[in-house]
């Protein structure tokens, strides 16, 4: 970690930068922090968009959807995205080690889980090497956040490939929403040190642009019998620009990183380096009857370690339109054309072969809404068709009904068709003696059922339950040392929701969680053990707890706790763990907060395996001083 220093110096760098620019106007400044709790009423009007790529209230949303707020994330205290997906319903979060995580929704958990796509600002962060998430490299500032959209169950028909069980669509706020400066710092016994900077600032009456910079190092995670080598170091740094006219917005956005990610290799440890970057840009105009949307983004990525090398460069163009072509009518489409290019360098037991490769993806989606009865019955239908190198045409339909009888209830159902497409890896990997890839993989099916409900029952408590069936096909499995696809089964489970809030200073939040896969070998298949590994790689209940209190003038707790059910196939117990987040605002500028992670025991496992280590018991303070 010779170069990480350095990350020190550039934070302290630009935390002075941002002193100085803001030191005339410091003394007219405030938190952005809204003590008060969101309310049921506001709750249930939150706007969310990635089910439908419009604003659609959430009570009306015809499908399984849950919102994290930017508040509820700063109020949790977490430090990273999946810490703060804990809270919600339906999400597996396990923290493999000091710096990896495996996140799933309904299903499949594991590091390189493939049925679940990621998206930052419209920037998907899936990686083609293994269709999946390193979560190391999403190191994303939340403290600009503006809120995180969850859709559990299939989103293909408008987002493509990979949207399987599940979409995250991680929101930013608008340069406009962030403007003067903010640093957040602190520390602890596993948190050595985090830190960001930020400052935004006005050009014009039109523009506004934000700029920060973040570090972050974390301790070891604990294994009583070998070192851990899991120190997770990483710096980030980026910029925000936004342009707003009567008709128009544009979006620029661009960031680098760079770090170390360790973990056990051999006898010893290696350090995995981290390091890439990205830049999008959006233009968005509306008519009377119309809206339009141009996006755009390059992202580069490189993975540095002893087992292999990857570079990667992906070039993302999409063109979509929503038209009202009658009162009760809306038509959306899009088209999108993505390249991406790589160099894989092998290491002594890994090879990719061809070392380099180019492959395209050419999509087009199609979705019509008809308001039967506006605000009370709609219905939607709508698909998506593709090209990619790896299984050619791919048509991914979708249908939903949402019925909202009155203010207070909502009745959806959906049946959906979504593809997970091929990996680099499934078609192209060499472990020799061990395992090759397969030319002829073919993209894993899922054909899913989904009913749901949301209530406001009374003006103080909303409530929301999903249910959900999987059939699927062609899911993926190693037979006799070659990638195949000899697993079918079915998935079956929900969800259950409920916030209670009775005062503007009390609220209570809880959920719980089942899943239950019932996978098979198919005739052809050779590998037992890898239908018991998918099978039983999630925990089939998960409760979760958050109460948050506002007392006195200036202060705050969020308590919280979760239970997870044991991970039968991975030889990982069920557990209990509680966190909490008490926070003091000093002045209308500087807060500062004392947060507790995993309390209730010293140390224990989330997930198994050679790079697995214990989660230790983690307590640090903070400051945030907005100026």
């Amino acid at each position: 970690m010779a170069r990480l220093p350095l990350l020190r110096a550039f934070l302290l760098s630009a935390v002075l930068q941002c002193l100085y620019a803001s030191a005339v106007d410091a003394e007219e400044a405030a938190l952005d922090i809204d003590i008060a709790h969101t309310s049921i009423e506001d709750l249930i009007n939150i706007e969310v968009t990635t089910v439908l790529r419009r604003g659609e209230p959430y009570f009306r949303s015809p499908a399984a959807v849950s919102v994290l707020t930017g508040e509820q994330i700063r109020r949790s205290g977490a430090l990273t995205v999946p810490e703060a997906l804990r809270l919600l319903p339906g999400v597996s979060v396990s923290r493999i080690d000091a710096n990896k995580w495996a996140v799933s929704i309904r299903g499949f958990n594991s590091r390189t889980v493939s049925k679940l796509l990621v998206l930052v600002d419209g920037r998907s962060v899936y990686n083609q090497l293994f269709a999946g998430v390193f979560w190391e490299a999403q190191d994303v500032l939340l403290d600009d956040v503006d809120r995180i959209e969850v859709i559990r169950g299939p989103g293909g028909s408008l987002w493509g490939a990979n949207a399987v069980n599940g979409v995250i669509n991680i929101i930013t706020k608008t340069a406009q929403d962030t403007q003067g400066g903010l640093f957040s710092g602190g520390g602890g016994n596993e948190e050595h040190g985090f830190a960001h900077a930020r400052y935004g600032w006005q050009p014009s009456e039109q523009w506004a642009i934000r700029t920060y910079a973040k570090y972050l190092n974390r301790d070891e995670g604990y294994l009583h019998d070998r070192e851990e080598h899991d120190r997770y170091e990483i710096f980030r740094s980026g910029f925000r620009a936004d342009r707003t006219a009567e008709e128009q917005q544009s979006t620029l956005l661009g960031e680098f990183y760079f770090g170390d990610a360790g973990e056990p290799f051999n006898d010893g440890g290696q350090e995995v380096g981290l390091s890439g970057g990205s830049l999008l840009g959006r233009l968005q105009w509306t008519t009377e009857k119309a809206a339009s949307e141009l996006q755009a983004y390059y992202d580069y990525y490189r993975y540095d370690s002893r087992a292999l090398v990857e570079d990667r460069h992906t070039f993302d163009v999409e063109l979509d339109r929503r038209w009202q072509y009658l009162p009760n009518h809306s038509l959306y489409w899009a088209l999108n054309y993505r390249i991406t290019t790589d160099d894989i360098l092998p290491g002594p037991v890994i090879a990719v072969v061809p070392r380099a490769r180019t492959d395209n993806r050419v999509t087009t989606s199609l979705q019509e809404e008809w308001a039967i009865v506006p605000e009370r019955l709609s219905l939607i239908v709508g698909t998506k068709l593709g090209y990619n190198d790896y299984t050619g045409i791919e048509v991914q339909p979708n249908v939903r009904i949402a019925y909202t009888p009155s203010d207070r209830h909502t009745f959806w159902g959906a049946i959906s068709r979504a593809i997970r497409a091929p990996s680099r890896l499934e078609d192209d990997i060499i472990v020799p003696d061990t395992l090759q890839g397969n030319k002829d993989f073919h993209s894993e099916e899922l054909l899913a059922y989904e009913l749901g409900y949301r209530a406001r029952l009374w003006e103080e408590v909303s409530f929301e339950i999903a249910s959900f069936v999987y059939d699927q096909e062609n899911l993926v499995s190693i037979d006799e040392g070659k990638v195949g696809n000899n697993i079918h089964g079915d998935a079956y489970g929900g969800e259950i929701a409920v916030n209670y809030v009775p005062t503007p200073w009390l609220r209570f939040n809880g959920s719980y969680s089942y899943v239950q896969l019932d996978l098979k070998l198919d005739p052809d298949g050779a590998d037992r053990a890898q239908v018991v590994r998918q099978d039983e790689a999630d925990p089939e209940h998960q409760f979760v707890l958050q109460t948050s209190i506002d007392f006195a003038e200036n202060w705050e707790l969020d308590v919280g706790a979760r239970y997870v059910d044991r991970l039968s196939s991975r030889d990982v117990p069920s557990y209990t763990a509680a966190h909490f987040h008490l926070a003091w605002d000093v002045s209308r500028q500087l807060q500062v907060s004392l947060v507790g992670e995993n309390l209730l025991d010293a140390h224990h496992f989330e997930q198994s395996g050679g790079l697995a280590t214990q989660v230790e018991r983690s307590l640090y303070a903070r400051l945030r001083w907005r100026y």
